[in-house]
């Protein structure tokens, strides 16, 4: 985490958005209410999109999240292990 909100690892965010140029530049970080990653690369970000799971992830992960990462956009949603998508796609077979 120290290294992900030091210096280097902004100046290492401005090169990728440089070489980026008008595309996207994504990162891929370990689960923010696990680990305090996120919580250091969190002002350097312009948004996030959040990965919930739909049989582990609490209404109360979502006020905590909204702390750590102090205000950046969320973007988009991702609901992993639903039990709704895997009947949708068993029906979609038959």
């Amino acid at each position: 985490a120290e290294s992900l909100a030091g210096p280097r690892a902004r100046a290492l965010l401005d090169s990728l958005r440089t070489l980026a140029g008008s595309g996207l530049l994504l990162l891929d970080l370990p689960a923010a209410l696990l680990s305090d990653d996120v919580m250091a690369i969190a002002p350097a970000l312009d948004g996030v999109v959040v990965v919930a799971s739909a049989r582990r992830t609490r209404r109360a992960d979502f006020a905590r999240l909204d702390q750590i990462i102090g205000g950046v956009r969320v973007v988009g949603t991702v609901l992993n292990r639903s039990d709704e998508a895997e009947r949708r796609s068993d029906a979609g077979g038959r």
